[in-house]
């Protein structure tokens, strides 16, 4: 792992969270109009809209420990994290759809 590759791999996570949080406000705003959610639905999708793009920079941070300790570039996996929430999400939000 190089300097650059975590300083470049940090700055485009804290990137993906301001993108993810966009997308996932919209998301939850377009599900909302035109029909009612379940107290439970609107709990996850209030939780996903911060936890998502928090999860981001939580890889961001993790990356960078592993560069401090002298870890391998393996564990630049922990920028994929956002990514498999955001696609847990979408799943829930296409099964709301499918059920409404």
């Amino acid at each position: 792992m190089s300097l650059i590759g975590v300083m470049v791999a940090c700055l485009l996570a804290c990137g993906l969270s301001a993108c993810l949080f966009m997308a996932l406000a919209f998301l939850g705003g377009g599900l909302v109009n035109g029909r009612t959610l379940s107290r439970l639905d609107s709990a996850i999708l209030t939780g996903a809209t911060i936890a998502v793009p928090a999860s981001a920079l939580v890889g961001a941070a993790m990356v960078v420990r592993a560069y401090w300790l002298g870890a391998s570039a393996w564990n630049y996996l922990w920028l994929a994290t956002p990514l498999c929430g955001f696609a847990l999400l979408l799943a829930y939000v296409y099964g709301i759809m499918l059920r409404k």
